[in-house]
Order: C-alpha cells, then structure tokens, then sequence
C-alpha cells in the first residue's frame, strides 16, 4: 500500500540576489511521517521551511500540500509582544480546553500568573513551551519546528519527545541535538551547503551517521578512482598532441605548387588535434563533476599552546542570585574540573555564568584563582556591530596586530573574502566560527560555555567536541544536550 504525502516539494531552487541557496530540491513529507531537516548554517535549511510557509517565493518548483492541511511552525526566534493568554486564546475556549491548558502548565512547572505575562518576556525555554502547549491543543496535521530543543529543560525535552512520538501528525524538524533526534525521527533530510541538494537517509541520526561513514568510504575510493583514469586521459591528450604537432611541422614544402597541399594537411592535423583536445576536456569535465568537494573550508581548534592557572580556579561564597534560584550558592572549582551548570528553564543557570564573568576583581561572593586566562562562549551569538568589518571587530576584542589576527582566524576557515567581510554579510557557521575564534584567541585555560550547541552546525559542532575532550583546562558549561553532555564527561554537576 503506497504512503499518501501530507507535503510534496518538486524541484525548489531559490537564489538570494545571485547567490545559489536550493538547488531543485525534491522530497515529500508523508502522512504522521518524523523528518529531520539538517545541514550546516546558511545552507539554507530555514529558507526552505519558509518557502513552504509561504514566507518566501521560490525562484522555481512548486510545493503541494495535500487538502486544506493547517501547518504550524515554531522559527527559532519566538519573539511575539502579546500577552499568552492571547496567544493561546484563553478567551475562546471551552472548559475542557482550559482544564487541558493548566494541566500543561502544571507539567512545566508554570504558575497561573504566566498568562499574564508578554511572550517577548520570557526565557527561550519558556516560550517553546508556550509553542508547545498551543499544538498540544490545536493538534495541527503538519508541525515544522525549527532548532525547537534551544533553551529547554529535560523536562521540556522529554515532554517535546513524547509530543512527536504520540502524534499523528507529520513533523519536519530542523535540530543539531542528536539525541533528540535519535529519539524522535524515522528519516534523515541532509541539506549540501556546497551542492544545494539533498540526500535523504532512513532511519535516526545514528542510522545517519553510519549510512554517510559509508557512503563517505565509497566516495573517497570513486574520486581515487577518477583521479586516476583524469591523469591517464590527461597523458593520452599529452602523447596526441604531441605526434599531431611533429606530423604537422614535419611536412615538407618541395615547390610553390605544393604549398597549398601541404597547407591543407596542416590544417587538417590541426583540426585533428583540436578535436582529440575538445573531446578530452568533455571527458575531464565529466570527472570533474563526479568528484566530491576538496576545497572546504578548515577548521582547527588547537588549545596546545595554553599556559596552566593555579590549582585554586574559581570558589563561590554565600552568593544569592537576583534571579531564580533563592538558596545562597557555595561551591569550589578547581583546575581541570569539567562543571556542568543544571536546572529547569528560569532556574539562573545564565545568570550564574554573567555573575561570575562580572567579578573580574576580587569579591567576597566570588574568588577568581591565579593565572586564569578566561574564554567565555556565550548563549546569544549576536556581535552588536554588524555593520563593522570582522577583522576590525576582532582585533578590536582581542588587542591582537594584523598579523597575528589572520593567523589565528585561518585556523577557523577565515581567508581573505571573510577576514574583511562585514559581520552581517557573513553566514551563520562563519559567525559561529567567528565567536569561538574569539573565544580561544588568548588561550584560555578555563571555558564558560552557556548552550554551545544552540547555535554551532553539525560539522563545527563535532570538531569543537573534540578539541574539548582534549583540553587540559577547566570547563563551566550549560547544555541540556545530552549527546554534547557525554562528549564532555562533566566530574561534577553544580544544580540550581
């Protein structure tokens, strides 16, 4: 029995002015189907939800949905300026739905009072939820979520996992939190930033992941391969031209007469040797686009040149935040110890990490250790002078001379193009790349991480694991990704 689609998309190419960003991307999303969408930053992943939506116009291809299907969508930022009883439209509904409303927020811990309270005022974790109580309710046929697990607790976590495996609807999730989708999808959309196409894999992210190590292996031996037969081919055209240029200037001229015969059989090697080179390069070309793409950016997070601090790293003294947790903070951090900040969303797990950021001097609530460079990785990837050029930001931040500055940026893909780029005009993975630049500039031998994976692409994502399981330093990170979490094998874990 064939699966009826709930959304077909044929053949969508989209270009931003003359830049390539879909490439007729073809794929549909089936009946109670869990799709993941995935690719690097600026692949165009966002783009292709809001083209669906119908917030952006395609420059070919059509998308189908089937019947009247109303579609939800939660956008990465959720940012509406009205009060959350409008927003779930308190007013319009029955009983059973109200008892339905308070029963969910019991299970995410709100109070009544949140009703009352501006969407735009609330946590990232809060308002997802929010989102989340509004399908719960309206029990949409088609739900496009974009990055939804950013900001949220296990409990929201867990609650958003059960949300998609319980229902019938169809999803398309955009997610680099890889235990959630190991948890939640059946099939794996995979976005080529350099290709602008697609390759569609069955399965979870970890049936992914083994199908591409494979597919990766198969490809390396083909361009082996056709590296091979090119330079074959290319010595073949070599000999050719070769035996075509001595017969050509090997003609003898006996007489005036002869001239034009001789000339004729000139012209005709010529032709000959031209036609051979024509057919060659038609046959190049044919290898040159079955190769894979060589040319990408690098990305080399290096932390050997880091200089120890004392053993004494960070302790906390009877410290009380001013927002939510109330009970008077003790705790000790030593060098080399990996800390994991936990806690519900609203918890002050961020506020924590700026608290301690802010003491730079000595305080009596917090004691900074001797010899601490610090690198601080923040929630929010946002630089506050987009309109600057990058390279002027970082020098700026970092006090670093020219030479030193581009130096540190190759190491993260910056060349010449980005290096002078305006910030805004760079693609969310190269300001990505750009923040953990800054960050490891100086060679801090502590980290502060507040959600790292929210915003690092997949492929930025990995290479910085593992540059972290290697640092000899000491990390104070907050994640809820669990995958990102065992990567780093925190020895303790401070809860608010």
């Amino acid at each position: 029995m064939s699966k009826k689609f709930a959304i077909k998309i044929n053949k969508i190419t989209k270009y931003f002015d003359e830049k390539l960003i879909l490439d007729k991307v073809d794929f549909s999303l089936y009946f109670g189907e869990k799709v993941a969408l995935i690719g690097p930053n600026g692949s165009g992943k966002s783009t292709l939800s809001k083209i669906i939506l119908g917030e952006e116009k395609q420059d070919s291809g059509t998308i189908e949905v089937f019947k009247e299907f109303k579609i939800s969508y939660l956008p990465q930022e959720f940012n509406k300026d009205i009060l959350v009883e409008r927003y779930l439209e308190m007013e319009k509904r029955v009983s059973d739905e109200r008892r339905k409303i308070f029963e969910l927020f019991d299970d995410f811990g709100f109070s009544e009072e949140i009703l009352r309270s501006k969407i735009s005022s609330l946590s990232g974790g809060e308002k997802t939820k929010i989102f989340l109580i509004k399908v719960t309710l309206e029990n949409s046929d088609i739900i496009i979520l974009d990055e939804p697990t950013n900001n949220l607790d296990s409990d929201g976590l867990d609650y958003l996992e059960k949300i998609i495996n319980n229902s019938k609807s169809s999803f398309l999730i955009i997610s680099h939190d890889r235990n959630f989708l190991d948890n939640t999808v059946s099939k794996i959309i995979s976005l080529d930033g350099d290709f602008h196409s697609i390759k569609i894999y069955d399965g979870n992210y970890s049936s992914y992941i083994y199908q591409k190590e494979q597919s990766d292996e198969r490809d390396e031996r083909l361009y082996g391969e056709n590296q091979r037969r090119k330079k074959k081919i290319e010595e073949e055209i070599k000999i050719n031209q070769g035996k075509a240029f001595r017969k050509e200037t090997g003609v003898k001229v006996n007489s005036d007469n002869d001239k034009l015969g001789n000339n004729l059989k000139k012209s005709n090697y010529a032709l000959k040797a031209s036609g051979a080179l024509k057919n060659a390069k038609n046959k190049l070309k044919n290898f040159d686009e079955l190769e894979r793409v060589k040319n990408k950016r690098p990305l080399i997070i290096d932390f050997s040149e880091m200089k120890n601090s004392g053993v004494n790293v960070l302790k906390i003294e009877n410290l009380i935040l001013n927002f939510g947790f109330k009970e008077k903070i003790n705790y000790e951090i030593f060098s080399g110890d990996r800390v994991l900040i936990s806690g519900k969303n609203g918890s002050g797990k961020s506020t924590l990490i700026k608290t301690i950021l802010d003491y730079k001097e000595y305080s009596e609530e917090i004691i900074w250790g001797s010899n601490i460079k610090l690198g601080y990785l923040p929630q929010n990837l946002n630089y506050g002078k987009d309109d600057e050029k990058f390279i002027d930001y970082f020098l700026e931040e970092t006090g670093k001379n020219i030479t030193e500055a581009r130096k540190v940026l190759k190491r993260f893909g910056f060349f010449d193009e980005e290096v002078v780029s305006k910030i805004n005009s760079l693609s969310p993975g190269m300001r990505a790349r750009g923040k953990i630049a800054l960050m490891l500039a100086d060679n801090p031998n502590v980290l502060i991480l507040d959600e790292p994976t929210n915003n690092l692409d997949l492929e930025v994502l990995e290479e910085f694991e593992k540059a972290l399981k290697k640092y000899k330093g000491t990390i104070i990170f907050v994640s809820h990704d669990k995958y990102f979490i065992e990567k780093i094998s925190p020895n303790k874990i401070l809860e608010l």
